[in-house]
C-alpha cells in the first residue's frame, strides 16, 4: 500500500509544479509582474526540492487508469482569469493531497510544509487574479 501512496504523491508533486509553472509564466510574460513571478518561481522550486527522493521509483504512467480521463471543462479556458483559476486550483488541490498523503506515510514535516505552501498558493493566486483584473481594466 505504501507504494500506492508514493505514486499518489509523485503525481501530485508533478501536478503542483506544473500548475505553478503556468501561473509563474502568466505573471512573467502576460502580466509582466516581476515580483509575483519571482514569488511563484521560489514556491515552485521549494516544492520541487522537497519532493522525497524515493517516490519517482514508483511512477507508473502506463499503468495509471487516470491518464485517459478528461472532462470538457479541462478543454476550455475562456479568459486569463479562467486559466489562473484552473491552475491555482490545481496547485491547491495537489498540495492538499500531498499534505494528507504525507500524514498516512508518517511524514509530518512534509505534511506541515504542504499546508504552509497551500496557504501561500491561495495568497499568490489571489494576487495574480487581482493583477490580471487590473491589467484587463487598463
Amino acid at each position: 500500500m505504501r507504494e500506492k501512496f508514493f505514486r499518489m504523491l509523485d503525481a501530485n508533486f508533478n501536478r503542483c509544479v506544473e500548475g505553478l509553472r503556468v501561473l509563474e509564466d502568466m505573471a512573467r510574460f502576460i502580466l509582466e509582474e516581476k515580483e509575483l513571478a519571482k514569488a511563484l518561481k521560489q514556491l515552485r522550486q521549494e516544492i520541487g526540492l522537497a519532493r522525497p527522493e524515493e517516490i519517482w521509483r514508483f511512477r507508473d504512467v502506463q499503468g495509471d487508469p487516470g491518464t485517459e480521463v478528461t472532462t470538457l471543462r479541462e478543454q476550455e479556458r475562456a479568459s486569463w482569469q479562467a486559466l489562473i483559476n484552473a491552475n491555482a486550483s490545481r496547485v491547491a488541490e495537489s498540495l492538499r493531497v500531498i499534505e494528507e498523503g504525507s500524514k498516512v506515510l508518517s511524514d509530518l514535516e512534509l505534511a506541515a510544509k504542504a499546508k504552509r505552501w497551500r496557504y501561500q498558493s491561495y495568497i499568490l493566486g489571489q494576487k495574480l487574479l487581482l493583477a490580471s483584473k487590473a491589467k484587463e481594466e487598463n
